[in-house]
């Protein structure tokens, strides 16, 4: 028996397989367009590749809610939902500022399929964000130095085309008259100037 034989060659083992990356979901929220009748939202999986890992990315069905609906249209669309192809809804509820202390049935019971309740707080509203604005141009609307006040003024106008008439002038209640006197006419003139601009 020669060396060969007697110290027989191992076979290299074979390779073990790379382990894959952890995948990672997104989801993307697809919204049905009441403009255009007809159109079916996307219903599918994307793989993606991010920063060397794969994602899959997931689309989920958009729709804006309002407790207005009946439960007869909520079940329709959630029926329709469902024949599209989706599996999981998110309803969006839009709340103006300021809230309700007491809203009345702000998302319904949840239905198959499977219901996600979003909840969308305007946060750009005038009557909630445009106050500290207001109550800043009416403590400076009383100052002794002249420029000063009129940079109030200059800001209350500002303001006012942003706004809203309601919500300005409610914005600045407690101020005086004077000042308010000065605001209207400075608002007047800016709408006259604005309608002399685009005046044929």
């Amino acid at each position: 028996m020669d060396d060969a034989s007697a110290h027989p060659r191992r076979r290299p083992s074979a390779a073990k397989p790379r382990k894959q990356p952890e995948q990672e979901t997104i989801l993307y929220p697809t919204e049905i367009d009441d403009d255009a009748p007809g159109r079916a939202p996307c219903s599918h999986k994307t793989e993606i590749d991010t920063a060397g890992r794969a994602a899959a990315m997931l689309y989920d069905l958009h729709l804006a809610w309002t407790p207005a609906w009946t439960a007869e249209q909520l079940a329709q669309t959630l029926a329709l939902a469902a024949q599209l192809g989706y599996g999981t809804v998110a309803l969006n509820h839009t709340l103006e500022l300021p809230l309700p202390g007491r809203p009345t049935a702000p998302f319904p019971a949840a239905v198959p399929p499977h219901v996600l309740r979003r909840a969308t707080l305007l946060l750009a509203d005038p009557a909630a964000s445009n106050y500290r604005l207001a109550a800043l141009a009416g403590r400076t609307l009383g100052s002794a130095d002249s420029g000063v006040r009129m940079d109030a003024v200059k800001l209350c106008v500002a303001l006012h085309e942003r706004v809203g008439d309601a919500a300005f002038w409610a914005a600045l209640h407690g101020v005086d008259e004077d000042p308010k006197s000065l605001i209207t006419y400075y608002i007047v003139k800016q709408q006259r100037e604005h309608a002399a601009a685009v005046a044929p």
